[in-house]
């Protein structure tokens, strides 16, 4: 059947490329930094709130890409 051959070299595909843990990777991330953004507005008058929320980005986005790596090593290892 034309169809369950379709499906299953989607399947190979995404599994071969990682999408959907790059995707949930991706969200994660997005989340965080959304997260980060409302803290900042509220406490923006305490002292330090600049180099604080700077950090925090910064780790956030430095976590998101170790772990992206992470998931593209695993996913050329399949090739």
């Amino acid at each position: 059947d034309k169809g369950k051959i379709k499906k299953s070299q989607v399947g190979r595909v995404e599994s071969l490329f990682s999408f959907k843990e790059k995707w949930i990777i991706y969200r994660n991330t997005a989340e965080m930094l959304k997260s980060e953004k409302v803290k900042f507005k509220t406490y923006k008058n305490v002292s330090d709130s600049e180099k604080e929320f700077v950090n925090r980005i910064e780790e956030i986005l430095s976590n998101s890409n170790s772990q992206w790596k992470e998931t593209a090593t695993k996913s050329s290892n399949k090739i």
